[in-house]
């Protein structure tokens, strides 16, 4: 649920800091390559963009900037466990840190551990209580509990912060379908195709549904 980097490659000089300089600045440059990625055909180059996030990672240890986007890029290159320890340690720090809450909960979420999942976002919460994407994995968290109203409320309060409509759609499909709701699902899930026709949970949850009418 929560945005991450768009993730594979392109045909780029390789971009790595082997200092510590301007660390918001080298990431942001960094960043805005790794977004320019495009989603298939990951070659070499996108590698060497990786490691330049994680040798600015190296650079800069305690840049919490550099930490969360290092926990993204371990996620999104299928090592969840490099991702938490890095968000772990993002989130002993003090104070507000909810972009790398919303990325551990999820994958406390995909661990099963909910008490965790639940604990992590209501307390981000607290001291962040206009983060959209905070309020979409508290939706999350309550569908699992299966308290459809509070997911619901979380859905739509993440929705009127700025959450994309397409996927407070989808979601709200999940609700409704877990609610014998399948009429509301399939046009949720119909909704959700309409923002962004190649998601492809909400096509074949919508194709499994038709399926068995």
């Amino acid at each position: 649920m929560m945005t991450l980097l768009a993730g594979a490659c392109a045909k780029q000089a390789p971009m790595v800091s082997a200092e510590c300089v301007t660390p918001d600045a080298q990431l942001a440059r960094l960043l805005d390559r790794y977004r320019a990625l495009p989603a298939t055909g990951c070659d070499g180059d996108c590698e060497q963009v990786r490691q330049g996030i994680e040798l600015l990672g190296l650079a800069c240890p305690a840049h919490v900037p550099t930490m969360e986007a290092n926990a993204v890029v371990a996620f999104e290159a299928g090592r969840p466990l490099v991702a938490q320890q890095l968000l772990d340690l993002v989130l002993a720090q003090p104070g507000s840190h909810a972009s790398a809450a919303v990325l551990r909960a999820r994958i406390a979420l995909d661990e099963g551990n909910l008490p965790y999942a639940a604990q992590l976002v209501s307390d981000q919460l607290r001291l962040s209580p206009a983060h959209a994407d905070l309020h979409e994995v508290a939706g999350s968290v309550a569908y699992f509990e299966r308290k459809f109203d509070v997911a619901e409320a979380s859905l739509r309060t993440a929705e009127r912060l700025g959450a994309p409509a397409w996927r407070v759609a989808y979601h709200l499909g999940l609700i409704r379908e877990a609610q014998q709701r399948r009429d509301e699902a399939m046009a949720l899930y119909a909704k959700a195709l309409e923002g962004r026709p190649d998601w492809a949970p909400a096509r074949d949850r919508l194709a499994a549904l038709k399926a068995s009418r």
